[in-house]
This record gives structure tokens, sequence and C-alpha cells, in this order.
């Protein structure tokens, strides 16, 4: 490639990234940042490659940085799930093409990564990766996960005792906050509201969550002291995945919201079942469903329309962005994009909802 040639694709490469990152900033979205090599002599099977790869990442933006190494934006995604789904991936590509990605680097965006931060990160794991002949390697502002061990986490702990914990009640997952009082020899013991112990006793298994640990873990309970109100948890792992690998509180209206798509000249009305930031469940009549899903609209954009109450029983009309997710039946999931003040009111909305449910944790409603 020409020098101009070079210099163009370095520019559009970064327009790109910093798309990106503007992008999941905007509707404060996860996003993981996979770079790999992928060296294939025979152009058709080359194209047949990255025709198979696109597909199977859910059409995720891929940019090529240079002869043999490409970068993949994984939106959505925490890193756990996003490593599975790449492990997966070289799976299938060893399966139908008898080739496989290799030098794996995956990071994810932290709120306070710039461009060149993020970047940076990437491509020192991606150097790790050719150094060590690691399959894949991968972390995290905070967190190198190939040399995770007591003293790293030790030290995530004591600068930042603050950790949430999990437990799910009506299928909906109850956030709790905790404060670790310590840790050794990989065992927790957690400081909790003595009014939460006996909901939290009754779990299996309890999840948690770090500010600077980028996904989910979970431990078993040990003991519970109700004099002292703390817990000890032990035998914990991170997961690839888990009841609240759905990023955002979502919970059930206690009415179904009236609401209406609108997709070009056509509105279809129905209800919302189901809601968070980010997606919501829509229920219609079969036949629109039917009609929708003959539309084929599973790359296209449309509006929804709706409204919420407030605390203060004032109503707030909604209109905002949707994709079709998955269709079932006469039911819809959409992924939604919400600007950050429409995301403020579903908050409130959520929260309201979600402060209900939490009294019933309390024993303190029926």
């Amino acid at each position: 490639m020409s020098v101009s040639g070079e210099l163009t694709r370095s520019y559009l490469n970064s327009a790109i990234i910093e798309a990106e990152v503007d992008n999941v900033t905007e509707y404060g979205l996860d996003l993981s940042i996979v770079k790999f090599d992928l060296k294939e002599k025979d152009p058709k099977q080359f194209k047949n490659i990255i025709n198979f790869v696109y597909k199977y990442l859910d059409f995720m933006t891929i940019i090529l940085e240079n002869e043999h190494s490409f970068i993949v934006f994984i939106r959505n995604s925490k890193i756990h799930a996003t490593v599975l789904m790449v492990k997966n991936l070289n799976l299938a590509l060893r399966l139908k093409f008898n080739t496989r990605l290799k030098n794996i680097a995956i990071t994810n965006f932290d709120k306070s990564d710039s461009v060149l931060s993020l970047v940076e990160r990437l491509n020192s794991y991606y150097l790790k990766a050719k150094l060590t002949h690691t399959d894949i390697y991968y972390g995290t502002k905070y967190l190198n996960f190939q040399e995770v061990n007591e003293n790293v986490l030790s030290k995530i702990f004591k600068e930042d005792p603050n950790i949430s914990v999990f437990g799910l009640y009506n299928d909906t997952s109850i956030k709790i906050d905790a404060q670790i009082t310590k840790y050794k020899q990989n065992k927790i013991i957690l400081k909790v509201e003595k009014e939460y112990l006996s909901f939290l006793q009754r779990q299996p298994i309890l999840y948690f969550e770090h500010t600077n640990i980028p996904d989910v873990m979970n431990a078993n309970i040990l003991n519970v002291n109700y004099e002292n109100s703390t817990l000890e948890i032990a035998k914990f792992n991170f997961i690839d995945q888990s009841p609240l690998h759905r990023k955002n509180l979502r919970v059930e209206p206690p009415i179904p919201i009236k609401s209406s798509l609108i997709i070009d000249d056509m509105i279809i009305d129905g209800l919302i079942n189901d809601i968070s930031i980010t997606s919501l469940l829509f229920t219609t009549q079969l036949q629109f469903a039917e009609e929708i899903e003959k539309l084929n609209l599973t790359n296209k954009t449309f509006r929804i329309q709706f409204k919420l109450e407030n605390l203060h029983g004032n109503d707030f009309d909604i209109e905002m962005k949707a994709t079709i997710f998955k269709t079932m039946g006469n039911q819809l999931v959409l992924n939604t994009y919400a600007n950050s003040e429409t995301q403020n009111i579903i908050k409130e909305y959520i929260n309201m909802c979600y402060q209900h449910l939490l009294l019933q944790v309390q024993g303190k409603v029926v």
C-alpha cells in the first residue's frame, strides 16, 4: 500500500475508534475491544473467513490495522463474555476453515479511558500475547487476568472496600451495598445491612461486583453472623455468564405500559411488560408481530413512544430509537437507544419499581 494509502487507513481507523468510544460513552454501554492476527494466502478463502467472522460477531465493526492484524469492537459485552465468544469463534473457524485467530488481545473501555490509553492498553496485551504465546491475553485498566493472584485482589479491595452484592428475587436481581472488612486466603468478610442477611442467606450462590473488576464473580456463603451483620464468602470465581449479565437493572412494571412502535408510516400499538435502560419487552397482537417479522427489520432502526410516571405522579412522554433483538411469538425484545435525559427518566421509573421490590425483600410489604 502507498504512503498516502497507509495515511488514509490510519485516519479512517482513528475516526472509527473515536466514533465507537463516543457511542458507548453517550449511551452508557459496555465495550470490549479485540485485536488478533489472521493470515490467509488464498484471497477467496480470506474473504470467506472474514465474511464468517463478521456474521458470527453479529456484524460488529471490524477494522484492518495492518496487513495481518484486525481490531473488532464488541458492544454491550463484558470482558469475560467477550472472551467466551472469541473462544467459540476460534473453535468454529478451526472446524469450518481449519484456521484460527492468533495473538488475541482483549480489553474493555473504562469511563476514565481516552482513545489513546485504550489503544495503548490493547496493543500492550497484543504484544504480551505474542511474546508469551498465550492464546488469549486479556485484562482491564486495573486488572491483568493473566496475573491475578491474592496480592492483586487484596490491593484492589484495600483501595476501595465497597462492593455490590446481588441476590435473585422473583427473577429480578436485587443489588445490596456491602463493605469488605477483611480479605485473606481467598475469603472475604462483608459488612451488610442486617435486614438483608436473611434474604442473602437463602441464595444458593452469591453474585458480586466491584468497581475495578470488570465482570461478575460468584461465591459460596460460609457463614452468616447476625450479631455483627456480616457474611463470610469464599470459593469465588470470575464467570462467563450469570443472571446479572443483562447490564442494566430491569423491572416488570406493576401495570403494563401502553406504547406504540412507529415503523415508517406504520403504527403498531402494544404493551411494555419489562423495561431497562437499554432494552424492553414489547407485546402486541400476534398478527402485528408476524407482519413485523415479514418486513425483515432485523437491522432497521425505528421509533417507540410511551409515557412514564415519576414519583410525583407526573407523566413524561418518551420517544426513542429502537431495533429488534429477538421475536418470540407476539413479543419483541427491543434494544433501545435513549439520550441522557430520557435515560434519567427511565432510571427514575425503574428505581421507583425497584424500591417496592426492596421493601418486599425486607418483609415490609406483602
